[in-house]
């Protein structure tokens, strides 16, 4: 029987592996673009349109982001209530707390700020979005030329079962 370091090294270097595997490949390149300044630039611009025909709270917000994107996306509360907050400290959106809820509103500076959004989305060529990446993106194919993520995650399931 192996003894528990011997375990834990196992299952260290399993996710070493799973996580080089993942970071080396398309999958990885995808995720770091994703969340890169460039898919936050637009949910910042998404924010400021969404907020900009009348007074929303968070959760609206996240519905009008997700309509005007014709349901194929809706960003997490996790990315939009951090941005939201930022927004309010750069003087962009203005907070007012309603019952339970938060409502935002747009400042003279955040109508500004989201008119200039909309002239550089409309913009050609402005470079491809977080909505259309998500949206083109496809699951890869497993074959003999590229099953390190496949073998990698057998190899940290067997080392979590031995731990």
């Amino acid at each position: 029987m192996r003894t528990t370091s011997a375990l834990s090294s196992d299952l260290r270097d399993a996710l070493e592996s799973l996580r080089n595997v993942v970071a080396s490949s398309d999958l990885g390149r995808w995720a770091s673009n994703v969340s890169s300044g460039e898919s936050s630039h637009d949910l910042r611009a998404s924010i400021l349109n969404a907020v900009s025909d009348e007074p929303k709270n968070g959760h609206q917000i996240m519905q009008a982001i997700s309509e005007a994107n014709d349901g194929e996306w809706m960003p997490a509360a996790s990315h939009v209530y951090p941005l939201l907050s930022q927004l309010t400290d750069e003087g962009l959106l203005s907070a007012k707390v309603k019952g339970e809820r938060t409502v935002y509103t747009l400042t003279d500076a955040g109508r500004e700020a989201a008119h200039s959004a909309d002239a550089t989305q409309a913009a050609p060529n402005s470079g491809t979005s977080a909505r259309k990446m998500m949206r083109d993106w496809k699951l890869p194919t497993w074959d003999d030329t590229n099953s390190a993520l496949p073998k990698s995650g057998a190899k940290l399931a067997q080392a979590a079962t031995a731990v």
